[in-house]
This record gives structure tokens, sequence and C-alpha cells, in this order.
């Protein structure tokens, strides 16, 4: 995922079952997307599902809390 990130569908062809969690999970919402002319790994925007933003401000909540422990 991380070597790979710039990749349209991160580099993943054909059809293997990689390729359809990474549609289901990172392109459906919304986190491996072009953004500012840059393909990569984002923070959910506004067309992401709620729930998806909400995960992600709790992921980034609870890291900034315990980025010194």
């Amino acid at each position: 995922m991380f070597e790979h990130a710039d990749e349209d569908s991160l580099g993943f062809t054909g059809h293997p079952p990689e390729k359809s969690i990474y549609e289901t999970l990172l392109k459906a919402s919304r986190l491996h997307r072009k953004h500012g002319g840059v393909t990569g790994i984002h923070p959910p925007d506004g067309k992401a599902e709620p729930a998806v933003r909400e995960l992600w401000e709790a992921i980034d909540v609870f890291l900034d809390e315990t980025e010194e422990g």
C-alpha cells in the first residue's frame, strides 16, 4: 500500500482478491484518490461517507493524544 500509493489502484492489475479489497476499502471510502493532482492516501473528503470521516477523526484524535506516550 505504501510502496505504490502514488499509482492508480495501488498498481494492481487484473482482478486479484487484493484489488477487490482495495476497491471496497480504500477507493470506495475515498482514502486513496487523486487530490491536488497527487494520487495517494489522503484524509477523507466531503464526498466520503460520514462514518469514514468520523473514524478518521477518531484515529487522528487518538494519535494526537498518544503521541508523547
